[in-house]
């Protein structure tokens, strides 16, 4: 998919007998499916399918998401780990100086001796979003997005600036 849209969840299983899915959110706080009319979802084979958002319900731990088409447990079933994208003109304007963590994926990262490595993962957390970097070799590690190591972000322009690397995780 393009960065026309933005990756919000997976379909983790169906719920009940109507064709409802329950979407686990990349970000749990996200309200991205409630602002949107349709989404496009993406299973793991087969081609990604645009369907129009009929009901949204949040739930503690996931969302509830029905769709125009799937009515039924087994069409629902047959969506199961399917990527659910939403189309980035339905969202919000972001605010200056704000990005989407999703779009982190693939940025370089820059610490005070040159490039660390680039960003192949975004790992969202209950108390700091990190991102996960693969060095040269192919070696990961995950760098916390917080001060005192991150200086800057621009995603914009794919790049993201350490002041140092004492927060790398092995």
């Amino acid at each position: 998919m393009t960065r026309s849209s933005l990756a919000v969840g997976r379909v983790a299983r169906p719920h009940g007998v109507r064709g409802e899915l329950k979407v686990q959110l990349y970000w749990p706080e996200s309200t991205s499916l409630l602002a949107v009319k349709e989404v496009v979802l993406v299973p793991s084979e087969g081609a990604p399918r645009t369907c129009a958002v009929q009901a949204v319900r949040p739930t503690p731990r996931a969302q509830l998401l029905k769709v125009a088409g799937i009515d039924d447990v087994a069409a629902a079933e047959g969506l199961r780990g399917a990527e659910v994208r939403v189309r980035r003109a339905e969202l919000p304007p972001l605010e200056p100086g704000a990005y989407y963590l999703a779009d982190l994926v693939g940025a370089r990262v820059v610490g005070p001796a040159g490039e660390v490595g680039v960003v192949v993962e975004v790992r969202p957390y209950p108390t700091v979003d990190c991102v996960v970097v693969e060095d040269e070799s192919g070696r990961r590690r995950e760098q916390p997005l917080v001060e005192p190591w991150v200086c800057g972000v621009d995603a914009a322009a794919g790049v993201i600036e350490l002041m140092s690397l004492d927060g790398f995780l092995d």
